[in-house]
């Protein structure tokens, strides 16, 4: 895709190099990820799965920062071959993987093709989520969140502007954000219903994106971060949950499910915000998303638990 990017000018190979990228992503099976839990798992230490998310995405965000920092640093002097650096650790990982990760594999009869066995096993995994009413909430609330998500990742630089922040502070507001991040992963989920109480009061956050239509940085930049905290609380506990509840056999199968309906949730949001930007303003299409994310999450989960009841 890099090879593309770099020498091709014709727009449809670009589209088509950033196609084969969202396709890699959304088919993304975590399969080193699934292989520990299944493995804590089949020890009977499910209470350590909350430690293992939380290290793992503590380290993604360590990684995130330096490689951003770094990254920063090292455009000013070797401009796109920057990519080539990127490539570079992108092998040298996956041949640590390959020679150091060995998983154990299933042996199959010789009459089972692997279109059969991939068949089998997308059966299996869709019958668990007819059987598991839950895992499929959590993928509803999983493509729902993406309404935040992609409002954040693709309007906020956007929005300080028009509010006045210069561009200098854009790395600096880049950093809070992934120290926003790990304070959000380093919740004690189990903890939280210790204070169950206090989710009566929650939907007055629905509230907070009003602030996005003041002027004043002391105002709505602390309700901006409180949004970020939440949502990436909320991303935690569902994908901890999920992981908790999903099947050793269909763990891989339903991770790249779950992964493929945020990605359709991404581009329907795309295109949304397409439009959006064009009629209103970008301090609205920020308040109008986050009002409606948390909005929508609220309405469903009360739906669900009545349904439940």
């Amino acid at each position: 895709m890099f090879l593309i990017v770099l020498f091709s000018y014709n727009f449809y190979m670009i589209f088509g190099a950033w196609f084969c990228y969202g396709i890699a992503a959304a088919l993304d099976s975590g399969t080193l990820d699934a292989y520990i839990i299944n493995q804590l798992k089949l020890a009977h230490r499910e209470s350590d799965l909350q430690r293992f998310l939380v290290l793992s995405n503590r380290l993604e965000i360590i990684g995130l920062l330096i490689g951003s920092s770094l990254g920063g640093i090292l455009y000013q002097f070797i401009g796109i071959n920057i990519y080539v650096l990127r490539t570079t650790f992108l092998a040298a990982s996956t041949l640590v993987s390959f020679f150091f990760f060995k998983e154990r594999m299933k042996s199959f009869g010789l009459q089972e093709s692997h279109v059969t066995v991939l068949k089998k096993q997308i059966q299996e995994s869709f019958k668990e989520l007819r059987r598991q009413l839950r895992l499929s909430v959590i993928l509803i609330f999983d493509f729902l969140t993406q309404i935040f998500f992609q409002t954040h990742f693709q309007l906020w630089q956007s929005f300080f502007l028009s509010k006045g922040i210069s561009n200098r502070y854009f790395p600096a507001f880049y950093i809070v954000f992934q120290v926003i991040t790990l304070f959000s992963y380093s919740i004690n989920i189990e903890g939280i219903k210790k204070h169950a109480g206090l989710i009566k009061f929650s939907p007055l956050i629905i509230f907070l994106p009003l602030t996005f239509f003041l002027g004043h940085l002391g105002i709505f930049l602390p309700a901006y971060f409180i949004f970020i905290f939440v949502f990436y609380v909320i991303e935690f506990i569902l994908n901890y949950h999920f992981n908790k509840m999903v099947s050793i056999e269909n763990i891989s199968s339903l991770v790249s499910f779950k992964s493929t309906v945020g990605r359709l949730g991404s581009i329907l949001l795309l295109c949304l915000l397409s439009f959006m930007v064009k009629i209103v303003a970008v301090e609205t299409v920020m308040a109008i998303n986050f009002m409606a994310s948390i909005g929508f999450l609220a309405l469903l989960g009360v739906f669900f638990k009545i349904k439940r009841n």
